[in-house]
């Protein structure tokens, strides 16, 4: 996915945040990134995920306590799908947030390059953070969002 190419999104502004996750002011604790390939078909580079997702949270002005990264293929995204969210397919990306704990479910299959794999792991993070797109406004801000966290 080369995001060069795609249509300059414009910025959106007013966004709903999750009453859920704690204001950056109060990082004593260090967040805790655990990043699981259930493929092991090829090295995922966890150091730069881990970064990505640092930056992202200290941008956004949040912390989690922990943050569960699994990358998985398909039919485990189909059967988390099918399971929470009553859709039988596979999925690029689904992510929860559960009181100290959020995760993100990525397909690698769905992700053609490296760079899809961030962008998607990024839009996981954005929904745990509060962010969602259930109408065009709110789809145009996590786009916008997710390229500029994938190009700093």
């Amino acid at each position: 996915m080369n995001l060069k190419n795609l249509r300059k999104i414009p910025k959106v502004q007013n966004v709903r945040i999750s009453k859920y996750i704690q204001p950056s002011d109060t990082f004593k604790k260090r967040m805790q990134i655990n990043i699981f390939d259930l493929n092991k078909r090829e090295r995922i580079e966890k150091k730069v995920i881990a970064n990505l997702v640092k930056r992202v949270t200290r941008k956004e002005k949040y912390r989690l306590n922990t943050l569960n990264i699994i990358i998985a293929n398909n039919h485990y995204l189909r059967k988390l799908n099918k399971r929470f969210f009553k859709k039988d397919y596979p999925t690029n990306v689904i992510s929860f947030h559960m009181d100290n704990v959020s995760e993100i479910y990525v397909s690698r299959e769905k992700a053609k390059d490296y760079e899809e794999l961030y962008y998607y792991i990024i839009h996981g993070l954005l929904h745990i953070l509060g962010y969602d797109h259930r109408n065009q406004k709110e789809e145009l801000l996590m786009e916008n969002k997710c390229r500029q966290y994938l190009n700093l």
